[in-house]
């Protein structure tokens, strides 16, 4: 569910990735890196996503080219902030949350958390960054909105609330399916989806969006992680699945130490063939020699169910040589 890794070229990255964007993105990108995905973003905001854009400068001037650039940005539903903390800027960790579950990280670190923990961080993160920086408005006149809410990750039936704030607004509704809220500034209530909000205003001169999106979280019976011992940083490291219909898929070395790592839900029984009977979270550890299979079966309100994952293998002699000469702790 959870994803996170580091591009080889950010920009680049950025610009194919944000096809792939269904409900939100959190950018932290510099000046030079929001020129060239420009295009990719007008494409996207096109669409109903929810937007966020820090943009981090070692300078509070903005250029004419910028500034022209902000502003299409927020024409188009974007909130745009500008920081100009010299530490961010030239330490250029950028990077872009999307979908409030996929991070692309600019620069590489490293962390034993495992994926979820991760992408929390890098959320955490650019909240805290957004709270330091200047949010960028032009027109003196023009509709204020600040839509947000107090948790934007959620597991499934959580309590949450939003809030909204207007300015230079004569009518206003948000959906899907709120209701007789002109005279509140904020509403509770639970989720059982991923949510996209949508706030519209409008006054005699213009109509404006802004969107809100709601990661829920559906808490699975059982949960699996796999990590294997890498040889040149001589740790373990998190493996980043490939999900399709039939399971997710996992790359690794031959020769490798891999660790199996499961999170059952309480009271759950689960079957493996090859690691056995499963009652409680623990992890299965093995040197991978082929391509392995894992199905593990379990009973939900009398019904068998199945969560399947698969292991390639890529065969590297100069890889496989450093594993043999490397010893595990």
């Amino acid at each position: 569910m959870y994803t996170l890794y580091t591009a080889t070229n950010f920009s680049k990255e950025l610009s194919k990735t944000l096809e792939r964007v269904n409900y939100s993105i959190e950018l932290l990108i510099n000046e030079n890196d929001i020129l060239f995905i420009s295009k990719s973003l007008f494409q996207i905001l096109e669409k109903e996503i929810y937007a966020e854009i820090v943009i981090s400068s070692d300078d509070e001037k903005k250029s004419l080219r910028m500034y022209n650039l902000v502003n299409r940005l927020i024409d188009c539903g974007a909130k745009v902030y500008w920081n100009s903390d010299t530490k961010i800027y030239h330490y250029d960790s950028h990077f872009l949350i999307y979908d409030k579950v996929n991070v692309i990280n600019k620069i590489f670190y490293r962390t034993n958390d495992d994926v979820e923990k991760q992408v929390l961080y890098f959320e955490n993160i650019f909240s805290n960054i957004v709270k330091s920086s200047e949010e960028i408005k032009f027109k003196n006149d023009s509709i204020k909105v600040n839509f947000y809410a107090d948790k934007t990750i959620v597991y499934r039936n959580q309590l949450i609330t939003l809030n909204w704030e207007l300015e230079n607004a004569d009518f206003f509704k948000i959906s899907p399916n709120i209701d007789n809220i002109n005279n509140l500034n904020h509403l509770k209530l639970k989720l059982k989806n991923d949510t996209l909000f949508k706030l519209e205003a409008s006054n005699k001169k213009e109509n404006i969006l802004k969107y809100l999106f709601i990661k829920v979280i559906n808490n699975e019976e059982i949960n699996i992680d796999v990590k294997v011992y890498d040889p040149y940083v001589e740790e373990f490291i998190y493996l980043s699945p490939v999900i399709d219909s039939k399971g997710e898929k996992f790359v690794c070395y031959q020769g490798q130490t891999v660790i199996i790592e499961y999170k059952l839900m309480p009271e759950l029984t689960v079957y493996e063939k090859r690691i056995g009977k499963l009652t409680s979270n623990g992890e299965y550890l093995f040197v991978i020699k082929k391509d392995s299979n894992f199905s593990f079966k379990y009973s939900m309100n009398g019904n068998y169910e199945f969560k399947k994952i698969q292991i390639k293998v890529k065969k590297d002699e100069v890889i496989l040589k450093k594993i043999k000469h490397t010893l595990m702790p």
